[in-house]
Formats: structure tokens, sequence, C-alpha cells
């Protein structure tokens, strides 16, 4: 694999994400020093999800995307468009324009789902194995930003508001990691070989089949089990939600051993 392109996606994303970071926790140092006279929680968190947070996941993913299915990262243009929305969304979040703020995020969310959709449908080869979790997360993501955006615009009920939060952050953020790290992790710790993808056209082997149908279900696990819990009530649901990633977890990351491979990646753990 190429170790990267000056036309990288997370080479705007990435600085962007470190920007609306400072961004996010700037209304600490403001108000303690007097400059503003209060700040808003709900906003702060937003700022740092949908921003900060989403322009470290939107960099990576549409870096990795591409790569992984042998397709075209998308134009500058595009790129920029993106992160320019991103950014709207942070700033209005910041301002407390939460209608502004919340519709932005909507539209970033789906500008990237169509962004990987297309490169998916043109793909050149099938990527890894758990990556339906990661198609998850963004379905999770996806219901978040509805919820969320309904709520700004008085089209749901506030009682759906931690779902929506939670489906952004327990959800989205959680598969993304358990389907990224899943096939990163073992990698990075010599446990795997570098990315040995199946050509398109090639049959799957059935075993591959078979461990893509359970991250599938473990993944449908973990979104049913966030719906559950935050949505009826179901708090015993977080130790489904537990088991499930742990699960996932143990048999991809595999703890317990002993990098194999040592380098700075590897020995951070």
């Amino acid at each position: 694999m190429e170790h990267g392109k000056s036309t990288d996606p997370y080479r705007i994303f990435f600085p962007l994400g470190i920007m609306l970071g400072v961004m996010g926790v700037a209304i600490w140092p403001l108000y303690y020093f007097g400059v503003t006279g209060g700040y808003s929680g709900r906003a702060h968190a937003f700022v740092q999800t949908s921003g900060f947070l989403y322009a470290f996941i939107a960099g990576f993913l549409l870096t990795a995307i591409p790569r992984f299915t042998g397709t075209e990262a998308p134009s500058r243009r595009v790129q920029y468009a993106l992160a320019s929305i991103v950014t709207l969304s942070a700033v209005a979040f910041e301002l407390q324009f939460f209608v502004i703020g919340q519709t932005g995020f909507l539209i970033a969310h789906l500008t990237l789902i169509a962004l990987a959709a297309r490169r998916y449908a043109r793909r050149q080869q099938n990527p890894p194995e758990t990556f339906p979790l990661a198609g998850l997360g963004l379905m999770s993501g996806t219901l978040g930003a509805l919820i969320n955006a309904g709520m700004a615009w008085n089209l749901v009920a506030p009682s759906w508001d931690l779902l929506g939060k939670r489906l952004l952050t327990e959800g989205m953020v959680l598969l993304l990691v358990l389907g990224v790290g899943g096939f990163l992790g073992p990698r990075l710790l010599g446990f795997a070989q570098l990315p040995q993808f199946t050509k398109l056209g090639l049959a799957i082997p059935a075993a591959n089949m078979r461990r893509i149908l359970l991250y599938k279900v473990a993944g449908l696990s973990v979104l049913s089990s966030l719906i559950a819990e935050y949505g009826f009530g179901m708090f015993f649901m977080a130790f489904v939600r537990a088991a499930v990633a742990t699960v996932v977890i143990m048999s991809t990351i595999q703890p317990w051993r002993r990098p194999s491979t040592r380098t700075r990646c590897s020995e951070c753990r």
C-alpha cells in the first residue's frame, strides 16, 4: 500500500479536526478568564462530536475506502466542499444556532455516505471482512443525525434526545472503531499480513463469508441495543453491547498476545 498522496483527504480533514477541537475546548478558558459569562454544554458536546471527531472520521474513511476498494479518492473540490460544511456546522453549534448546526451535520454525513457508497459500487476489489461494522456505524450516524435535526426543527420529541446523541458516540464511533480497528489492529501488531483483498468477480471463501455474516450480526446487535436502551429504557442492553464489542475485540485484536512487530504503533498498546 502506498505511503500517501498529496491529494489524500486526511491532509485536509485531520488539521481541520485539530482546529475544531481547539475551538470546542476554548469555552473553558474563555469562561475561566471572564471573557464569556457562561457556556453551553450542549453546544460544546456537538462541536466536539460533529466537528472535531467527525473531521477525523471523514478524513480517515475518505482516504481508506478508496484504497480498500481500488477506487480514486474524491476530488479536491469535493473535499473542500465537505470540509466547509463540517466547519459551518461546528461554528453554528459554537454560536448555539442548533437548527443550522444539526442540518449542516446531516448534509455532511449524507454527503460522506454518498461518497463511500459510490466507491463501493465501483469497487475493483472487495473491502475487508470487518467493514460491515463500519457500514452499520455510518447507518447509526445517519439515524442519530436525523433525530438531532428533527429535534432542532421541533419535528421530533425531546424524549429522543439521548438516543440521538448516543447513536453518534456509542453507535457510530464504536462501530467504526470495531470495523476499522478489527482489520488494521492485527496488521499493525504483526498478527496478520498486510492487506490481502479479494478481487471483484472472484469467489469469496466460505469461511470468509461466515465471518462477514457474524460481523453483520454483531453490528446489528450493537445498533439494536442502543435503540432498545436509550429509546425504550431497556438499560440491561448496555451489557449486551459491551459483550458484543468484547467478543469482536477478542477475536480480531487478540489483546492478550504480545506484538509480533516491534514498532511505535504496536508498542503504544
